[in-house]
């Protein structure tokens, strides 16, 4: 049966692509008024740190609405997965075809076009979103540019924008020292309640539905905000979701219970049967893995034992590290491993000697119980739960 003999008359109750027309909720404007700051003071470095990923994107794409056009601005994005990758996408975004450049004829041409703005009293703006996701080469190349920018060399300003785990990456020497320059962090806020409700209406109202109400009953929003905790890459995924029951449904208003169902299917609620005209009371709430151990073992001797009770442990030589190896094998800054709601990552951070999980060669990849991580000659074995060990 086709979606048009369900539901003939239904409106629509989402939309696919982010609508034109601008949502500003009240947590916008004062993320919003200290980048401007920022730039305004000539700020080398601002940093944007907030839940999800479409929140800090869409600050940025306002913010840089608002640049003159004698600004030249590099956006990444996506992660990169090396030095040359990261490069070709800013030379490409200023204007230049990167062809089969290397590395330093990549370098030599940015600076080149960064002498060039300086010259010519225009500035310029790089922006690398999501950076928690990127190797620790490219968080090295910002330093690097930002140790420049602190001697006025250019008239650069860059901007990062990640998650909350983020900040321990930045709190680490030697970026800690650059960081500095950035000033205060600027935090994006959750939605509250209102906004949730606010975001939800204008997404419905793009769709072409007129009343919010036709499209979600009143109970319904609030629990999408309670399962999502305000965090608009969540709402939007679980509104989605609930779009796509609906229509299976013939549905033409988002119920509570079928919020439920969405949430059930995107493990946002206990896992539990629930069928077609029962009326179930759940308790909600968010699901993330359990904390998990990482055990660290070299010559077979059991050397080190951390739980995964926070988002990011760091891994390497440094002394600074959460799990310190101190073997000419590894690198300062080896790997990090990052715990969020959907799972544990193993990210290689450009290490000398590379990072191997049950002896495949990984970048990056999400750990599963009992994976054991091959770093120089220590052996971390990944323990999913919370029973220490015997």
């Amino acid at each position: 049966m086709s979606h048009q003999q369900l539901a003939p008359t239904g409106p629509a109750l989402w939309v696919e692509q982010e609508p034109t027309a601008p949502f500003i909720a009240d947590s916008h404007h004062v993320p919003l008024d200290q980048l401007g700051r920022a730039f305004a003071e000539a700020r080398p470095l601002a940093i944007l740190i907030g839940e999800g990923k479409s929140g800090a994107s869409y600050l940025i794409r306002r913010f840089l609405a608002g640049i003159g056009d004698d600004v030249a601005v590099a956006r990444i994005t996506e992660p990169c997965s090396d030095a040359i990758a990261g490069m070709r996408e800013i030379i490409r975004a200023i204007g230049f075809d990167p062809k089969d450049m290397n590395l330093a004829d990549l370098q030599n041409v940015f600076t080149m076009f960064l002498s060039t703005q300086k010259t010519h009293h225009r500035r310029t703006i790089i922006c690398i979103e999501e950076t928690q996701d990127n190797g620790w080469w490219m968080l090295d190349g910002v330093r690097r540019l930002v140790e420049l920018e602190m001697e006025g060399k250019f008239g650069l300003m860059v901007i990062l924008s990640g998650r909350p785990g983020l900040n321990e990456l930045l709190n680490e020497p030697p970026l800690d020292a650059i960081c500095a320059q950035a000033g205060q962090r600027i935090a994006l806020a959750p939605f509250s309640l209102a906004e949730t409700r606010e975001y939800i209406r204008w997404r419905v109202e793009s769709a072409g539905t007129a009343d919010i109400g036709q499209a979600f009953e009143f109970h319904a929003i609030t629990l999408i905000h309670e399962l999502c905790a305000g965090v608009p890459d969540a709402i939007s995924t679980l509104c989605q979701k609930c779009r796509e029951l609906a229509d299976k449904k013939g549905m033409a208003t988002v119920t509570t219970d079928l919020v439920k169902r969405a949430g059930k299917a995107l493990r946002m609620v206990p896992m539990m049967q629930l069928s077609d005209d029962e009326t179930v009371s759940v308790e909600v709430y968010k699901v993330g893995p359990q904390n998990g151990r990482l055990i660290a073992r070299a010559n077979g001797d059991v050397i080190q034992e951390v739980s995964l009770n926070r988002e990011r442990i760091l891994i390497g030589r440094d002394e600074l590290c959460d799990i310190r190896i101190n073997s000419h094998l590894v690198s300062r800054h080896h790997a990090l491993i990052i715990k969020s709601s959907t799972g544990v990552t193993l990210v290689d951070l450009g290490s000398t000697n590379g990072t191997r999980v049950d002896g495949r060669q990984i970048k990056q990849c999400e750990l599963q119980d009992s994976d054991v991580i091959a770093i120089g000659d220590c052996r971390i074995e990944y323990v999913a739960g919370e029973n220490p060990l015997a």
